[in-house]
């Protein structure tokens, strides 16, 4: 794999926080 997992986590924690309607978000958080 080509992409640190750090971006990776970096990139979640953002499109979270850009998109915090988003229900599967939600289901995995809890």
């Amino acid at each position: 794999g080509g992409i640190p997992v750090g971006v990776v986590a970096v990139e979640t924690r953002t499109v979270e926080l850009s998109i915090p309607a988003d229900p599967a978000n939600l289901d995995s958080e809890a």
